[in-house]
């Protein structure tokens, strides 16, 4: 068969077209005049014949066909890609959109469903679907200049004709913001969005000015039906019918308000544009109102030919369309309240209390599940950084010093030379100066990378892994850089030992980046359960490494203070550097991150021990073997952004891994199940201790709830592994039962379930 498909191949990419057939063509017009049209050849005959042996999913094609050209096909009988298919409803009822009358005057009902079916519509694009299969999708849309003709307008009918047509023109409008944020590409398009706009329009011309003009009349035109229906007076459709469109095209009215406001690059319009996403979680917030929103969704009734599945086959397409299902109401309703809720949070953004705050805050919201959609994703990225300057009015220098300030606390008088004055030996000395410029080429060099850090959080959770690996030598390479001005300050102050301020900062953002990789590859389901126990183990080093980290900046930090509080007995209060308050909350600060990697510590240790009992010594975990590589090579390929980074310390080999791991399981099975344990009561220690603390202390003023949720979501990790460790412990029939490692209620620590 090979053979045969390849002579057929040769044969057709050496067919010798020429002009003699053309007579044998039907269709082709011999006298053409058009001498520049290419000659045409018929193989139809040739193709059935060739084609008679062929099995299903075999393709006989030239030699330059590629595949991207497969790629961009269509594929012909499909009702969706075949424009010149006709379909079963069009031979049966002869009905399609171009014999759709869009002037047909509407029931208040029909307009409900209309309504909420665009706002699907919407959701789903906003999804990752194409336009061509959502919004496009509706007729009106292609219609929009043949919505009400002025008899219409001006009868009492109109005003549901009126209504549609601005609901219609504003959710088209609320598109094009959307779409013209996507398009400065946050995020990439490709994995999150879809902008193509199939070469149509989203009727620019109409300025948003007009468009909401249109809506407070027809607000206007429904309130007055609404207010007379309400008085007694007959109207033409009764008031429960009418107070739904009112609400719903309100809505819709602040929803392209506060889009509006979102984008403009100054931040001064945030406030009014949250004000206006309220404005829409109030109205879904109403319950036990039968006109309200979320009690009349799906009351609607259905209008046929309203909507075309199929009109991608009319548009100009460069890909196949994806298999979609749109949701259903209630399911898009909840959407877009999470979507709104979203936008309410992004607008307060800029409001932050300190940049470790805003940073946490950026880690919450990309952790978000459900994840964040990717508008709300972009449109936080442009909020944060926007002509070079940090919400659009802060210079990135000053945004990370503060940043340094705030984690790592070193002398004001370096950092800040225009707010306090240096010691009288500092300012004499001649290395003053270049200190100075040395952190300033820092500062400089340090910016982007450390706003990079904050739009990494706005990608997707895949995208913000892989960019995270590419990075964290750029930090490395800034960790040495920043040694080198430490020790230019040793120098300066005549210290004799080194204080590292700011290669701490470096190497504790260094940290996390790792930290986060590791994390997030559990998260992503990266890795196989084989792999489990060896990438617990790794993290405990970098967890151990970061615990160091802070404890040096906390030991800096009373080393520092001490020193203000004896030259402040001793009456020289104006060379304290900083005030004796201001290092007690710095401390606190320090204090709830040992704890949190604390309790990060302890429940690595307990599952890891766990995992041991469950792997080595029970045998209770069907262990998936690697079938096309080896435990090493998978190893080094897990820990490849890390291979060349010179700290924490020299990256593990498999063998020495292994080593620790064999060590540990040589412990006798209830020694492990009580230091597994053991450790999962100090991590439950911790945690009780970081809900007690204040936001302040946390720096989780932001996003306080989300800190809450994952140290509970940490807590039932605890309370599902406590509750299989004393089921080993107790029951020797338990050691015989299989296990399950389940992310049930963190995405980084799993339970082991006993099935």
């Amino acid at each position: 068969m090979e053979s045969m498909t390849d002579s057929l191949r040769e044969v057709i990419s050496n067919i010798d077209v020429t002009t003699n057939n053309q007579a044998r063509l039907g269709n082709y017009n011999a006298n053409n005049n058009n001498f520049l049209a290419p000659p045409w050849k018929d193989i139809t005959q040739f193709l059935d014949d060739a084609t008679n042996d062929f099995q299903v999913g075999q393709l006989v094609h030239l030699q330059s066909f590629t595949l991207f050209d497969a790629m961009s096909a269509i594929e012909i009988m499909d009702p969706k890609m075949d424009t010149g298919m006709l379909l079963e409803e069009d031979k049966n009822n002869h009905k399609d959109d171009m014999t759709f009358n869009v002037n047909r005057v509407l029931e208040p009902r029909e307009l409900l469903w209309i309504m909420d079916r665009l706002l699907s519509c919407e959701m789903a694009w906003i999804s990752g679907h194409s336009l061509a299969q959502t919004i496009y999708t509706c007729t009106y849309f292609h219609h929009i200049q043949e919505l009400v003709s002025e008899e219409c307008e001006k009868s009492p009918e109109g005003v549901i004709q009126n209504a549609l047509k601005a609901y219609v023109l504003a959710t088209i409008k609320c598109c094009h913001h959307i779409w013209n944020e996507m398009s400065l590409c946050n995020v990439y398009e490709e994995e999150d969005f879809t902008t193509n706009l199939f070469g149509l329009s989203l009727y620019e011309q109409y300025t948003d000015s007009t468009v909401m003009n249109m809506i407070d009349a027809s607000l206007l035109e429904i309130r007055n039906l609404v207010d007379r229906g309400n008085t007694g007076e007959q109207t033409t459709h009764p008031v429960e019918d009418l107070a739904p469109l009112y609400n719903r095209l309100f809505m819709r009215k602040s929803y392209l308000f506060g889009l509006l406001y979102a984008s403009h690059g100054q931040c001064a319009y945030l406030p009014h544009a949250k004000s206006e996403f309220e404005t829409i979680l109030q109205l879904l917030s109403v319950k036990d109102d039968p006109l309200s929103i979320s009690d009349t969704i799906g009351k609607g009734k259905v209008v046929e030919g309203a909507f075309d599945p199929n009109i991608n086959r009319k548009l100009t397409a460069q890909a196949p369309p994806r298999p979609i299902t749109l949701p259903s109401d209630k399911e898009s309703f909840a959407h877009f309240k999470e979507l709104t809720e979203r936008m309410v949070s992004i607008c307060g953004v800029n409001q932050y209390p300190t940049v470790v705050s805003l940073l946490n805050y950026f880690k919450s919201f990309g952790a978000r599940k459900p994840y964040p959609d990717p508008f709300s994703r972009s449109k936080l990225n442009t909020i944060l950084f926007h002509d070079q300057r940090v919400f659009g009015t802060e210079s990135v220098i000053s945004f990370v010093s503060l940043a340094i300030d705030e984690l790592v606390r070193p002398p004001r008088w370096i950092l800040f030379p225009g707010t306090i004055n240096a010691p009288d030996h500092v300012l004499s000395s001649p290395h003053l100066d270049d200190t100075r410029k040395s952190l300033s080429n820092f500062l400089e060099r340090a910016a982007l990378p450390f706003i990079d850090y904050f739009k990494i959080q706005c990608h997707n959770r895949s995208r913000q892994r892989r960019i995270l690996c590419k990075i964290v030598h750029e930090w490395e390479m800034l960790e040495d850089e920043a040694a080198m001005i430490d020790q230019k300050i040793q120098k300066l102050v005549d210290s004799e030992t080194n204080p590292c301020y700011f290669a701490s900062w470096a190497y504790l953002i260094k940290l996390e980046m790792m930290e986060t990789i590791v994390l997030l590859g559990f998260e992503l389901e990266l890795y196989s359960n084989n792999e489990y126990l060896i990438m617990y183990l790794y993290l405990l080093d970098v967890l151990k490494a970061r615990k160091r980290g802070l404890e040096h900046i906390e030991n800096q930090a009373i080393l520092q203070k001490n020193q203000a509080l004896s030259t402040d007995k001793k009456g020289k209060k104006k060379h304290v550097p900083q005030d004796i308050t201001s290092y007690d909350h710095f401390l606190q600060f320090i204090q709830s991150q040992q704890y949190y990697n604390e309790a990060q510590f302890r429940m690595a240790n307990g599952i890891y021990n766990l995992l041991l009992v469950v792997q080595h010594k029970t045998h209770q975990l069907d262990i998936l073997k690697p079938q096309f590589d080896d435990p090493p090579t998978r190893l080094r390929q897990r820990l490849k952004p890390f291979l060349l980074l010179a700290t924490p310390q020299p990256q593990p080999t498999f063998e020495s891994l292994e080593n620790s791991i064999n060590t540990n399981s040589s412990l006798d099975m209830d020694n492990l199940l009580k230091l597994s344990d053991a450790h999962f009561a100090a991590a439950k220690e911790a945690m009780e201790i970081l809900l007690n603390m204040s936001p302040e202390q946390t720096r989780s003023e932001m996003c306080r709830e989300s800190y809450n949720q994952e140290i509970l979501g940490m807590k039932r990790t605890y309370l599902g592994n406590k509750i299989s460790i004393m089921k080993l412990s107790t029951d020797e029939k338990n050691r015989s039962k299989k296990v399950d490692v389940i992310f049930r209620y963190h995405p980084f620590w799993p339970v082991i379930e006993l099935k």
